[in-house]
């Protein structure tokens, strides 16, 4: 009787502070963004824009059971002179990731590769194309400017490791293929505006 009596003690026990944790977590449960985030250059680690006029919002925190944050920047650098800067930002709806050539701070950088996927949907945008030469049979890049989009960053500060900029791009259905230059036409099925971000990136300093 007695054991019985602990055991049920210590059931009780344990659905009480599961119970009081539930009611902690919804209590202190920040609630969902309802705007885009402001534009600073400071390293808060905000990402925003509307996605076919639906908000985006970074997360913030880290995944549960990977271990890594939501939202991270990082600039890989090659001894080749090669740069090249990576951001990735997880919301409610998906992912987007974008890859964007040799940045630089206050221009237009037109060279980028976006993937995203939003409510179960695919994208991809860019306006630097894989390419093949069928007479030698090689692949190479090819940037142009087919109305794609932009990425305008605002800093890019190595020393302090901080990126911050604006885009917005058009996006079309994901496609594994390599693209025709020659040929290209942008079947835009979405939409990406008023996009801006401020990330405290990760420089890594890579080696052949």
């Amino acid at each position: 009787m007695k054991a019985y009596f602990i055991k049920t003690t210590v059931i009780v026990l344990f659905l009480s502070v599961s119970a009081f944790s539930c009611d902690l977590n919804k209590l202190f449960e920040k609630p969902e963004p309802t705007e885009l985030p402001l534009e600073t250059k400071t390293g808060e680690n905000t990402f925003g824009c509307f996605v076919n006029g639906e908000l985006f919002v970074a997360q913030r925190g880290y995944y549960s059971t990977l271990g890594w944050p939501h939202l991270f920047a990082n600039y890989y650098k090659w001894p080749n002179g090669k740069k090249y800067l990576e951001i990735e930002a997880n919301g409610k709806q998906g992912y987007i990731w974008m890859t964007i050539y040799h940045p630089e701070e206050n221009i237009i950088n037109t060279s980028f590769r976006v993937l995203a996927k939003i409510n179960k949907q695919n994208y991809q945008g860019n306006n630097i194309f894989s390419v093949r030469d069928t007479i030698t049979n090689t692949l190479s890049s090819i940037e142009g400017y087919w109305n794609g989009g932009e990425i305008y960053i605002t800093k890019f500060d190595t020393v302090h490791e901080i990126v911050s900029g604006r885009f917005h791009f058009n996006l079309e259905k994901l496609n594994y293929g390599i693209t025709d230059i020659n040929t290209y036409k942008l079947d835009s099925i979405g939409n990406i505006s008023q996009g801006r971000f401020d990330i405290k990136m990760k420089i890594r300093n890579l080696s052949y």
